[in-house]
C-alpha cells in the first residue's frame, strides 16, 4: 500500500494505491498452529463460521473493477477528509 501526494500551482493530487498477492499472502500467514487459531477466531468474530479456502478464493476471484469502484464510491467519494501536515 502507498500513498502519493502531487502538487501543482492551482490544485494537487492525493491518492492511494494497493498491490496485493492476496491468496499467496493468505497462505502464508497461515504457516503454524498459532496463526491457523488466529484466522479461525477472526474468521468465527466475523462470520460466525470458519470459511473454507476454496470459498475465500472464490470470493477473491470474483472482485472485479466494478466491485472497487462501487466500494470506492461508498467510502471515498464525497466523504470529508481530514488532511495534517507537520513542516520542519
Amino acid at each position: 500500500m502507498m500513498a502519493f501526494n502531487t502538487n501543482y500551482k492551482d490544485t494537487g493530487l492525493f491518492g492511494v494505491y494497493t498491490v496485493a498477492k492476496l491468496k499467496s499472502c493468505l497462505m502464508l500467514h497461515i504457516d503454524g498452529t498459532g496463526p491457523v487459531a488466529e484466522d479461525i477466531e477472526h474468521q468465527l468474530l466475523t462470520y460466525d463460521r470458519r470459511i473454507p479456502v476454496t470459498e475465500l478464493f472464490a470470493r477473491i476471484d470474483a472482485v472485479d473493477a466494478s466491485t472497487i469502484k462501487r466500494v470506492a464510491n461508498i467510502f471515498i467519494l464525497d466523504q470529508d477528509v481530514a488532511i495534517s501536515t507537520v513542516l520542519w
